[in-house]
């Protein structure tokens, strides 16, 4: 059986990649997406010369943890090209036990593999030029071993979410957090003093490598340390392989079952919302988030948009200390101001808000509710790498403090705005680069003005976290925290309370305006 696969393999992955073939577009992703790593490698390399020992080793064995994350996400992706499914060997005579057995220890031999054994040889050499060849070849095995059980998983991955009919939600997730993380990976590549923070914590981060696998087969050759990084790669090596073979074999068991269409509804993320609706609300909006590519488009600008600003300020000559704490508080500030059009997008649903008699605060706190969890969530993650780049726990702290005052004034003011003055966009369906020809009207003005004002209400807060980063004083640095959520928490409570009276009061011009366009 194990030859029958493996040659299907090589034949199905010939034909992907003809004009007629119907995963031809996953073909190709993946030989793309071995082309970037391959890249990847040759940039790291690169920005690890520059770097000491230990430094340079650090960001190798990011590089392995980087690869092998990006072979479990390439495998969820490309998971229709891949034509070892055990749940068709089953039906083919087999147990369940040795379907999952033989399409495991066939795909060992398909073309992905060699590629990753090849790509893991190169980091490698690249990786050890002076240990010994068979230390080399040790490492090279295993973490290419260790590859292409992450991508076998990425592809069962893959196939659970497309059974499930949530492959297109979770695929826009992880793009949005591609994004969230790409935009100040880049930044503080071009801006931060990234070199340095590496080599002073090189010497710690690399002892710590060691019970990493399997960035810690790169430190094979230093002497002393031969065992445990094989001991610890083996051994993630036989969990993933175990993982892998068990639901192989309960993928098998469960297409020989016989199920029969009907029976419960699936509800889904709703199952959590019924019966209350403000998480009903809060749920529909944070799977617009997901599904829909106007509300993609706005968070990819929310992201973006905080490093270009700081750029040209950059360029100015603004030190690297301020330069830090900047985009935090704009993205929070951003995302926050981004609700002001909530009510536009969801022009389609909004009658069923109105003819309910769904109360104002509901309708307004249900929309705040995934912009509220995304920014308290970025925030906090934002203030630790905010604090390790400036290496200060103050400007962590206060950058904090700031951002979450921001995030509320504007969330709270976007909850008033878009009752009050709402404006028309690109309707479901069409390009989200697209306008109504009617005009916005006062929209144009009262929006970047309630902006301002949002930004206005927050002046003591950022005032504080000034005094706190100049003069270096923890007191500042926790009043700025303290207040900065306070101030931010009134303001959304305050914004939440008056929107709702406003929502409730033109709920019927609302639904007028979301058909008129």
């Amino acid at each position: 059986m194990a030859g029958h696969l493996v040659s299907l393999s090589w034949r199905s992955v010939a034909q992907s990649f003809t004009p007629r073939g119907q995963v031809r577009g996953s073909a190709w992703f993946g030989v793309y997406a071995i082309a970037f790593g391959l890249l990847v490698v040759a940039i790291t390399t690169q920005l690890a010369s520059g770097s000491a020992d230990a430094g340079g080793q650090l960001i190798r064995g990011a590089l392995v943890t980087a690869i092998g994350i990006g072979c479990f996400a390439v495998g969820a992706i490309t998971h229709a090209a891949d034509p070892l499914d055990e749940r068709a060997v089953v039906f083919a005579g087999k147990s369940p036990t040795a379907a999952a057995l033989g399409t495991l220890f066939s795909s060992f031999l398909t073309p992905a593999p060699l590629a990753l054994l090849g790509l893991a040889a190169l980091v490698v050499l690249l990786a050890m030029p002076g240990s010994a060849p068979w230390e080399m070849v040790v490492a090279a095995l295993l973490i290419a071993l260790t590859w292409v059980l992450l991508a076998r998983l990425g592809v069962r991955s893959g196939r659970g979410l497309s059974g499930r009919r949530w492959g297109r939600e979770v695929g826009r997730l992880a793009g949005y957090l591609v994004l969230l993380v790409a935009a100040p990976l880049t930044y503080a590549v071009l801006f931060l003093p990234w070199r340095e923070a590496v080599e002073v914590g090189g010497d710690a981060a690399t002892k710590a490598m060691e019970w990493f696998p399997p960035a810690s087969m790169l430190l094979l050759g230093n002497g002393g340390g031969s065992v445990l990084p094989i001991l610890g790669t083996v051994g993630l090596i036989l969990a993933l392989l175990i993982l892998e073979l068990g639901l192989g074999r309960y993928s098998a068991r469960r297409a020989m079952r016989d199920v029969t269409p009907g029976g419960s509804t699936r509800l889904g993320l709703f199952k959590n919302s019924a019966g209350n609706a403000t998480r009903a609300v809060g749920t529909r909006i944070g799977l617009a988030w997901l599904r829909d590519g106007r509300y993609g488009v706005l968070l990819s600008t929310v992201i973006l948009l905080p490093v270009l600003m700081v750029i040209p300020i950059a360029l100015g000559g603004l030190s690297l200390t301020w330069l830090t704490v900047l985009p935090l508080p704009i993205f929070a500030f951003l995302l926050g101001w981004a609700m002001h059009n909530d009510t536009a997008y969801d022009s389609t649903a909004l009658w069923l808000h109105v003819t309910s008699g769904m109360r104002g605060i509901v309708d307004r706190f249900g929309r705040a509710l995934p912009t509220l969890t995304l920014g308290i969530i970025v925030v906090l993650l934002g203030g630790l790498v905010t604090m390790w780049f400036a290496d200060s726990g103050i400007a962590g702290v206060a950058t904090a403090g700031v951002a979450l005052g921001l995030l509320g004034a504007a969330v709270g003011g976007s909850a008033i705005m878009s009752a009050w003055r709402p404006y028309p966009v690109a309707r479901p369906g069409d390009s989200p680069f697209s306008q109504p020809i009617r005009s916005w009207g006062d929209a144009l003005v009262m929006h970047p003005l309630a902006g301002v004002i949002e930004i206005a209400l927050c002046s003591h807060v950022i005032w504080l976290a000034i005094v706190a980063i100049r003069d270096a004083h923890w007191g500042f640095a926790w009043a700025t925290l303290s207040i900065g959520v306070a101030t931010g928490l009134l303001l959304c409570l305050i914004g939440m309370q008056i929107g709702g009276r406003v929502f409730g009061k033109r709920s019927w011009k609302l639904l007028e305006f979301a058909q008129s366009y």
